[in-house]
C-alpha cells in the first residue's frame, strides 16, 4: 500500500491477511491519517502480488483540506467599536510561528479580491499537486508492453460454455500505475494480457471513426412573433467602482516563542 501527494510517497505500508481454509480472499480496513503531507489530494495505491506472478490494483484519489502545520487564532477584545476609540488584538499561535498581521478598509479587497490570503492561494501555486502519467519536459516515457497476445478461448464447464469478454481500458495494473505516476522495476506481470484479436479490431474500429463525415447544422430560425432578445444599455452596463481606498492601518511581523 502507498499513499502518493504533491507527486511523492508519503506513506506506504505492507498489511498480511490470514487465508482461511486456504481461500486467498479476505476484507480489511486501513486507517490513514490526514494532516499537511497528505493535502489537497492523496491518492491511495493498494496492490497485491499473486503466487502466479500477477499484479492485481487499485487506486482511489481523496481531497485533503488545506491545512498548516502551525494554527493560528486572531481575534479583537471587541466586535464593535467608536472611531477614534482603542482596542485590542488578540494572537494565539503555535510555538515558533511567524505571523504577519494586516489591517485594511475591506474596500481595498473589492478592486483585487485575488489578493486576499487564504488556504487556497498558498496551495493553488504548487508546483505539483496530482502527479499522473509519464510525460517529461515533453517526452512520452511509456513502456512498451513485450508480452505475448493470448488467443481467447472458450471453456465448457458442466455443460455450460463460457465465452471470454475483453473490456475496454479496466483492469490494467499499468495504466493505475501510469494514472499514479509510479515507475516500476520488477518482473511480476503489469500489463494486462492483450487479446490476439485486439489490434485488427482496433484497426478496423479507427478506420470507421475515420470515415465519418460532419454534416453543417443550420441555426434555427426564429419566429416573427417571439419578441427579440433584450439588449442593455451602455448606463445600465456601466458599474460603480471605487477608486479610492484608504491606506493600510497596520502591518507587521510577529513571532509567537
Amino acid at each position: 500500500m502507498q499513499v502518493m501527494a504533491k507527486g511523492g510517497i508519503v506513506k506506504s505500508g505492507i498489511h498480511v491477511e490470514p487465508a482461511e481454509h486456504a481461500i486467498a480472499k479476505g476484507a480489511f480496513h486501513l486507517d490513514l491519517s490526514v494532516d499537511v503531507h497528505t493535502a489537497p489530494l492523496a491518492r491511495v495505491l493498494v496492490y497485491v502480488i499473486l503466487p502466479s506472478g500477477e499484479l492485481v490494483a487499485h487506486s482511489a484519489g481523496f481531497a485533503v483540506e488545506n491545512c498548516f502545520s502551525n494554527k493560528v487564532k486572531l481575534a479583537f477584545a471587541a466586535t464593535e467599536g467608536l472611531p477614534g476609540s482603542s482596542t485590542h488584538l488578540h494572537l494565539a499561535a503555535s510555538k515558533d510561528s511567524l505571523c504577519a498581521i494586516r489591517a485594511v478598509d475591506k474596500s481595498v479587497l473589492l478592486m483585487k479580491p485575488e489578493a486576499e490570503l487564504s488556504p487556497q492561494s498558498v496551495y493553488n501555486p504548487l508546483p505539483v499537486k496530482d502527479l499522473r502519467g509519464y510525460s517529461y519536459q515533453n517526452d512520452n516515457l511509456n513502456e512498451p508492453d513485450l508480452e505475448k497476445c493470448v488467443t481467447p478461448k472458450s471453456i465448457i464447464v458442466d455443460g455450460i460454455q463460457y465465452t471470454p469478454v475483453r473490456s475496454q481500458g479496466k483492469g490494467d495494473p499499468y495504466e493505475l500505475l501510469k494514472n499514479a505516476g509510479l515507475k516500476v522495476f520488477t518482473n511480476v506481470r503489469i500489463h494486462r494480457p492483450k487479446s490476439c484479436t485486439s489490434e485488427v479490431e482496433n484497426s478496423i474500429r479507427g478506420f470507421e471513426e475515420d470515415t465519418s463525415i460532419a454534416l453543417p447544422v443550420e441555426a434555427p430560425e426564429r419566429s416573427p412573433s417571439e419578441p427579440p432578445s433584450p439588449v442593455l444599455s451602455v448606463a445600465e452596463m456601466e458599474q460603480l467602482v471605487r477608486n479610492f481606498s484608504p491606506e493600510t492601518w497596520l502591518w507587521l511581523e510577529t513571532s509567537v516563542e
